[in-house]
Parts: structure tokens; C-alpha cells; sequence
């Protein structure tokens, strides 16, 4: 019975589709770019869709435009890392001869699919190249500025060696996009996912833009946490506001979660390692929960699985009268 009732929906889909085209109206549509034949259209020389909905591999990637920015003057190379000083997001530039088309293929591919976590440009032109001594590839990620604190981060880090492959250029980005410690949001969140590390999260009050004294001063006392857990744990700072949720796994009572000024917690996989939420926080109470974590004495919290009906429509069969609709067709 399901399959007759997805063959029915299917065909009422294609009905409706044909419909809509039916009613096209090309006078209406084609000054906004839009091509019934296969896409959009508003053809875009640096990258995105030509005017017949096909795919320009230099540029968009599926986004809604380029996915890396073009720069040709140091002027233009200092307003794009100057507009990084107040994003989430780090800055890659890569610098790529014009003739080298392996490696402008590869930036490509890492730019298109990492255009959401990342803002990337590239440089082609030989005096630019030439000032800095490079004569073939060379790609630089830049931390966010506002994450980097001069005594924990290196703002800057260029790729070690000269050959690249798309795993070993993936990893590293991920490894040298973030700062010791970070702000986690909507922006920065796939970042840390490929760092594939735990994560020990700080939740509480967040806006940098009317209070960044208040977050410095977590994030100060993090960071000497921090240093002595390289490459072995991620640490994050997450607006409670965004991320309650993520704070409700821990355990902590609702009371805690909306009256508590700061809850730390360490997140590994399904493992959820909370901090209690009635000591005051510091720098030293944060040591002395990770020594405990790391020595083994704390028990996890482990969240269920999830459980899905594969059909998507659980076990009850529901009746439909397919006289009522198969008319409509």
C-alpha cells in the first residue's frame, strides 16, 4: 500500500510541476536571471551559474556566489585582511601562478567546499608573488582576530612543503584555522568538528559587541587551561542564549542553566563530562576538574541513541481514499 500511495503523491508532484511551467511566463522572469531549462542564470565571469543553469567551476561551487575573492593589489589584500579583523571566520589566501592550473584546480575544489567555515582569496599576480618570494604555491591562514591573543596564537601560518594534496591541505587548515581558545557559533562550529578533538565548552552570557571585557575575562582564564592541553582537547566558548540545548545534555538542573554565570562541561562523542555547577569558577577549579578527567575518576554521562523509523512513517498504516484524489489527476 505504501508503494501504490508514493507512485500516487509522485505522479500529483509531477502534475503540479508541469503546471507551474505551463505557466512561465519568459517576459516575466528573464531580467532576474532565471532559466526554466536547468537553474539560474545571471552569468558571472569570476564564477557562479551561466545563463543556461550550468556549473562554473571557477567560482560559486553551489553557493550564492564566488566561494574565494580574486586580488590583484596589495591594496585590495589589506582591505580583505583588514575585513577579518571582525569575522568569525579565519582567512585563507592562497598564492598561485597563472600557468599553474593543478594547483588553481585544487584551491578550487578546498575553497568550494569549505566556502561556509572560511573566507578565501587568491593572488595570481607575479609582482605580489614576487615581493614575497614565492615562485610557486603557497597558502596562508589567517585566526580569526578576534579569537587570537598575541601570548597563546599565532595570527598567521603558511603550509609547510610545496606538495599538496586535498586531505593533507583539509587538515591542515582545520588544525591552524582556530585559536587556543574560540567562540563557538553557527560560523565556527564545523571548524572544531574537524578538529575531531573533545571539546571542553564554557556556556555562559556572550556579546563581544557591548561586553567583550566580560568575555576576555573568561576566555583569559580558559586559555591557561588551554596551554597545557594542545592537540589533545578543543576549547570553546558557547553563548548560553544559542546553545542551551548543548548545555541541557550535561545534566545541569534548569535553575543552574539560567542562573549560573559560567558551566564548563566536555563533550566526546556521546560522552558528556560536567563540571559541578556549584563552585565558583576559576582557573584553578577548571585545572583541577580536566587533571580528574584525564586521571579517569569522573563517570560520563551518555547520551541514548537516537531512534529513527527508517520509513519515516512509523508503524501505524494510515488510510487514504485514493477515489477522492485520483480524480484531481
Amino acid at each position: 500500500m505504501r508503494t501504490a500511495l508514493a507512485a500516487l503523491l509522485a505522479s500529483a508532484c509531477v502534475v503540479a510541476a508541469q503546471d507551474g511551467m505551463d505557466a512561465y511566463d519568459s517576459d516575466a522572469f528573464e531580467p532576474y536571471g532565471f532559466d526554466p531549462y536547468g537553474g539560474y542564470g545571471g552569468y558571472d565571469p569570476y564564477g557562479g551559474y551561466d545563463p543556461y543553469g550550468n556549473y562554473d567551476p571557477y567560482g560559486a561551487g553551489g553557493g550564492y556566489g564566488p566561494a574565494f575573492e580574486t586580488i590583484d593589489s596589495e591594496e585590495a589584500l589589506e582591505a580583505f585582511l583588514a575585513a577579518n579583523n571582525n569575522e568569525a571566520y579565519p582567512a585563507v589566501v592562497a598564492y598561485i601562478a597563472e600557468d599553474a592550473e593543478a594547483d588553481l584546480e585544487l584551491f578550487t575544489q578546498v575553497a568550494e567546499e569549505n566556502q561556509y567555515s572560511y573566507k578565501f582569496a587568491l593572488v595570481s599576480d607575479r609582482d605580489m608573488m614576487e615581493t614575497r618570494n614565492y615562485d610557486q604555491l603557497a597558502i596562508t591562514v589567517y585566526k580569526p582576530s578576534l579569537d587570537v591573543h598575541p601570548k597563546y596564537d599565532r595570527h598567521r601560518s603558511r603550509y609547510p612543503g610545496r606538495d599538496v594534496s586535498l586531505p593533507s591541505l583539509e587538515r591542515w587548515l582545520a588544525k591552524n584555522a582556530v585559536a587556543l581558545v574560540g567562540l563557538r557559533s553557527w560560523e565556527t562550529a564545523s571548524l572544531y568538528e574537524q578538529l575531531n578533538l573533545p571539546m571542553v565548552m564554557l556556556f555562559t552570557k556572550v556579546d563581544r559587541q557591548r561586553n567583550k571585557k566580560q568575555y576576555d575575562y573568561y576566555a583569559n582564564r580558559l586559555r591557561k587551561v588551554a596551554q597545557d592541553y594542545k592537540g589533545k582537547y578543543s576549547f570553546v566558548i558557547a553563548n548560553m542564549d544559542d546553545y542551551k540545548s548543548d548545555a541541557q545534555e550535561f545534566g545541569w538542573s534548569e535553575e543552574d542553566i539560567d542562573q549560573v554565570k559560567a558551566l564548563v562541561g566536555v563533550r566526546d562523542g556521546k560522552e558528556r563530562y560536567p563540571m559541578p555547577a556549584d563552585g565558583k569558577f576559576s582557573t584553578d577549579a577548571v585545572k583541577a576538574f580536566m587533571q580528574e578527567l584525564v586521571d579517569g575518576k569522573l563517570a560520563p554521562r551518555i547520551l541514548p541513541d537516537a531512534t529513527i523509523d527508517p520509513s519515516g512513517l512509523g508503524d501505524d498504516e494510515v488510510e487514504i481514499d485514493l477515489d477522492e484524489i485520483a480524480p484531481e489527476l
